[in-house]
């Protein structure tokens, strides 16, 4: 099953999405089903722009570039609307930032190094670990 969703996700997903979008574009507007150069430009694009960063990722921790994703990496934004949003200040919400962020990034670091994952895997799979931790404690635990 969770081979099943990790095809979905990354394969069909990124895929199929752009597909999706072309098809309804193809359907509404007379004016592209008229222009064939046009689709086949549009499509390309769409495919390459949906692939490309999945691939170019891979191939970067293949040659040991570091790439962070950026849920990790640019976090800072919404820890601190959390920390003034629930009454902190300026100087407690750069602290908050810089210790979560930091302990993210260990972390996901740990994972790619003990698993041999690239930090795109490892930071999906603790941020879903989260979600699912989060659900249960909620009773939303159907998923």
């Amino acid at each position: 099953m969770r081979a099943l969703a990790v095809l979905v996700s990354y394969v069909f997903h990124p895929l199929w999405t752009p597909l999706l979008v072309l098809g309804l574009l193809w359907s509404v507007d007379p004016w592209l089903r008229m222009q064939p150069a046009v689709m086949t430009y549009v499509a390309s694009v769409m495919l390459i722009n949906a692939v490309a960063p999945a691939v170019s990722l891979y191939v970067l921790h293949r040659r040991g570039v570091l790439c962070l994703p950026d849920f990790i990496a640019n976090a800072g934004g919404v820890i601190c609307a959390s920390v003034e949003y629930h009454g902190g200040t300026q100087a407690g919400a750069i602290q908050t930032i810089e210790e979560k962020i930091r302990a993210n990034t260990e972390a996901v670091l740990a994972v790619v190094e003990r698993e041999n994952r690239t930090p795109r895997d490892a930071a999906v799979s603790m941020a879903a670990e989260r979600v699912r931790s989060a659900m249960a404690m909620r009773r939303w635990s159907s998923f």
